[in-house]
């Protein structure tokens, strides 16, 4: 993940945006202090640690919950000690630098309405999950992927995906005018 996160920052424009979706919480099952109690690690400091090493700082941050209030998900918890996670993080970088502006129609291509800006730039968003995928552990639902897409680039700009999976930030990106990358192990 360090080799990605270096590699990330390396072909970043100046004034660039990456936005990197993770789960705060890894339950790491393995014994602590001789408990066999799961334990948790925090692991969000670790990309901020790697990433502002190459000139990328963390410039906030959004909380996507998740909650699909099924049966399936209450069914997940083990007892007192499990907490249901129902959401993940969206922390959202930029390189230092000036980012190059954008032509006038480019600009104009790109313009949010007022009701998206309302809607995209609150701190906390309310998307269903997709529901679980032939093929794939963790399918990102497009109109999280379309959101950041279209708050952080222009028509003709360059997205890339080092995360590739099921492809949904490429498609959202071409979508919306925009030449997409992405590339998975």
């Amino acid at each position: 993940i360090e080799i990605v996160m270096e590699e990330s920052a390396r072909v970043l424009a100046k004034g660039g945006i990456l936005a990197l979706n993770i789960t705060e919480i890894h339950d790491f099952k393995e014994k602590m202090k001789n408990s066999k109690t799961p334990h948790i690690k925090l692991m969000a400091h670790r990309y901020q640690e790697w990433l502002e090493e190459n000139g990328v700082m963390l410039a906030g941050q959004i909380v996507w919950v998740k909650d699909s209030g099924s049966k399936a998900d209450e069914d997940k918890t083990s007892g007192r000690d499990s907490i249901l996670n129902q959401h993940e993080f969206i922390y959202i970088f930029r390189k230092n630098g000036e980012r190059k502006a954008p032509s006038e129609e480019a600009a104009s291509k790109s313009v949010l309405t007022k009701d998206e800006r309302n809607q995209y730039f609150r701190s906390v968003w309310t998307i269903p999950p997709v529901e679980k995928m032939e093929g794939h552990p963790a399918v990102s639902p497009d109109e999280l992927a379309r959101r950041i897409v279209k708050m952080y680039s222009f028509t003709g700009d360059t997205v890339l995906d080092p995360f590739l999976g099921s492809g949904t930030t490429c498609k959202a990106a071409q979508e919306l005018g925009r030449r997409a990358i992405g590339y998975e192990r």
